[in-house]
């Protein structure tokens, strides 16, 4: 029988709210693309070829113009990143590689609810008569997604009348973004139009989301030959469609392990047509090769993407840690086979579940609006194997959490009705 069951860790905030009896603490409405990281960016491409435009704003706007279509939330220089919010989100300032000043639209602290905004950062004119034909912007970026936010890159050749753009960013979630993540755009054809006068535009629509940040814009050579590998995939699960079938993992207990649905989503990112194009699926466990395949060879044009799926693996159930290979094989030299590979791992135990593999990169909380308040954090566990026991919870507490707030264990199934919970303990 399938079952999934909700663990939850509850911090109470105040000693007298946890002797309360436990009550389902409402869900914060936050919950759009959460849950397990189950999509990962791939390696960014490494730099090749000559750079014919760079600005890395540290000299504030240098010429660039922001103009706001709609709302009152503006491109804006900092050299700090985005205000304190009540999110339990909340957004992490820009890692750039030149991090004096760099350019974001902090929508999660300057938005208003329910109020579109529409903000464009243009750049001054620029001449590409010089450079070859085959062109891409390039930039750093931290990005996470929420509901109506959309982020776009776009190129106008005459004075900015008309823009061609494409929209970035799209479905990447909110969880376990790159920071930071080097982004690429083929701009060849848009700048064909008039290569003397070309202007970049970084345009953000939203409704109150969290907002965007990007720095270190260039312009160089796009690659003839370059495949890669955009994300992957080490399960189906697809919330939208399918609920909380086929949950990723980090660490699965060795009686729950299940079949994998490994999976990967590859780009032409070059000027040349790839032939011969395989996504390779290569798995090594505790005690040696446990899986290795390919999908069948296909031809992808310039900015064609293709998603390859490949069932048949279920871990061995040994203990200890598996490593995943996926990789891109093609007839062509690849220019950049950095991006070409990306290397995941699940670990099989004797006792431990957990979507995360036991460091703790991050937190969460109420936020300075609700600090008073007690609340709930938790995880989805779908039990594919009858039998097993819940002996314990473990649970990261940051250091700055408040001496004498209790904490408990709570479990759900999956309608939120109440399972079990543990006893209250105090942080001392």
């Amino acid at each position: 029988m399938e079952r999934t069951l909700t663990l939850i860790a509850c911090l109470s905030a105040f000693g007298m709210q946890a002797q309360l009896t436990h009550q389902p603490v409402p869900p914060h409405p936050e919950y759009k693309h959460a849950g397990p990281a189950a999509w990962v960016e791939g390696v960014a491409g490494m730099a090749k070829g000559a750079s014919y435009f760079t600005e890395d704003f540290d000299n504030g706007l240098n010429g660039w113009t922001v103009n706001t279509i709609a709302g009152s939330v503006d491109w804006e220089v900092t050299s700090t990143g985005p205000g304190p919010t009540s999110s339990t989100y909340p957004v992490p300032s820009l890692n750039s590689s030149t991090p004096t000043s760099w350019l974001m639209v902090d929508d999660d602290f300057y938005g208003t609810p329910g109020v579109a905004t529409d903000t464009w950062l243009v750049s001054p004119v620029i001449d590409l008569s010089g450079a070859p034909p085959n062109l891409k912007v390039e930039f750093e970026q931290y990005f996470q997604e929420w509901e109506e936010d959309h982020c776009y890159v776009g190129v106008s050749t005459d004075g900015g009348v008309t823009w061609d753009e494409v929209e970035i960013n799209e479905g990447v979630g909110r969880d376990g973004r790159p920071n930071p993540e080097v982004i690429d755009v083929n701009i060849s054809a848009w700048v064909a139009n008039d290569p003397a006068n070309v202007q970049l535009r970084f345009r953000y629509t939203s409704i109150w989301d969290y907002g965007w940040q990007i720095d270190n814009v260039t312009i160089k050579d796009l690659p003839a030959n370059d495949m890669a590998l955009i994300r992957t995939w080490r399960t189906g699960f697809d919330f939208d469609n399918t609920g909380l079938a086929n949950i990723d993992y980090d660490i699965y207990p060795a009686e729950q392990v299940r079949e994998m649905q490994l999976k990967g989503l590859m780009r032409n990112k070059g000027y040349d047509p790839q032939t011969g194009v395989t996504l390779t699926f290569d798995v090594q466990g505790p005690n040696g090769a446990e899986f290795n395949s390919a999908s069948s060879p296909a031809a992808l044009a310039p900015t064609d993407e293709l998603e390859e799926l490949v069932n048949g693996f279920t871990p061995s159930g040994d203990i200890g840690t598996y490593t995943l290979t996926y990789g891109i094989d093609q007839d062509q030299t690849d220019d950049i086979p950095a991006n070409n590979t990306v290397v995941r791992n699940i670990e099989v135990s004797t006792n431990l579940w957990a979507q995360d593999d036991g460091t703790c990169t991050s937190t969460q909380q109420q936020g300075p609006d609700n600090a008073t308040d007690a609340y709930e954090l938790g995880n989805y566990f779908d039990l594919v194997n009858a039998g097993s026991q819940l002996v314990a919870i473990q649970v990261a507490v940051h250091e700055s959490s408040a001496v004498g707030s209790l904490i408990y264990g709570i479990v759900y199934d999956i309608n939120t009705d109440f399972v079990e919970v543990t006893d209250d303990h105090e942080l001392l």
